[in-house]
């Protein structure tokens, strides 16, 4: 539980840091750290947009992940 919040924490930092991401960009950032799929990455990403932090829009090549407020921004 603690290791998946952590990288739940690091998500969001990359998120918070660059506006935006997509799932293959947080795939090799967090693969520098750990140890990680693609399935669980995006197990990790489901839970942030189920508690509220995230939102997951979906593209022709993949999804990308965007944080709740500019959402907001972008629909209004």
């Amino acid at each position: 539980m603690f290791i998946k919040r952590r990288i739940q924490q690091k998500i969001l930092d990359y998120i918070k840091e660059n506006g935006k991401a997509e799932d293959k960009e947080l795939l090799e950032y967090l693969k520098k750290e750990a140890e990680i799929s693609y399935n669980e990455l995006l197990n990790l990403v489901m839970y942030l947009e189920i508690e509220g932090f995230i939102e997951v829009r979906r593209q022709k090549d993949g999804l990308v992940v965007i944080p709740k407020q500019a959402a907001k921004k972008i629909v209004a």
